[in-house]
């Protein structure tokens, strides 16, 4: 009866990563809906300026009615990882970065139901919340937000039981901070 047990356990874990990739997948093509809006070719174009001049502009150098005047681009490294996106490949570079806030989010999400559950029904719960929350995201620094948060509360979390992981909440932190402008 032990080798049944092995095989149950065994389609448990595939079924669940299969589950899960399929999760974040239509999480990022129902994100991809409200993929654009007015801010997005801002970020684009500020990265790009920031690729070009290789320095975060401190003068606005776009809009007609301010076009000089102090700014301050605080969200400086997604407009950064936006424009090279963009310039790399187009919608879907920008897409790809979406992608990858998401994939953290549900990455961390599904580690720390584990912790308290399946595998099978960690995913199933992860896909639920994938299926909800991407009608709030698009591209704009929020959606790497989200992912570089979860990874922080699950670097905190399982930080507890291997402690060099607690070096990373840091570098997390400075990561979220420069990409979303929550320091300022």
């Amino acid at each position: 009866m032990r080798g049944l047990g092995i095989f149950r356990v065994f389609w448990e874990k595939i079924w669940a990563g299969l589950f899960l990739v399929i999760a974040v997948l239509a999480a990022a093509f129902q994100a991809g809906h409200a993929f654009l809006e007015g801010d997005t070719f801002w970020h684009i174009k500020t990265g790009q300026w920031i690729l070009e001049n290789r320095v975060i502009p401190l003068h606005d150098p776009f809009s007609w009615s301010a076009n000089g005047n102090p700014w301050t681009a605080h969200e400086w490294l997604w407009d950064l990882a936006a424009g090279w996106a963009w310039n790399t490949a187009g919608k879907w570079g920008l897409w790809a970065l979406m992608l990858i806030g998401i994939a953290l989010f549900a990455s961390a999400l599904w580690l720390i139901l584990r912790r308290i559950s399946t595998p099978l029904t960690a995913s199933v719960l992860t896909g639920v919340v994938l299926i909800i929350v991407p009608s709030f995201w698009c591209a704009r620094p929020h959606v790497l937000a989200t992912g570089l948060f979860a990874v922080w509360i699950a670097l905190l979390i399982f930080g507890r039981e291997r402690p060099p992981l607690l070096y990373w909440p840091e570098p997390c932190t400075l990561a979220h901070t420069t990409a979303t402008g929550i320091s300022q």
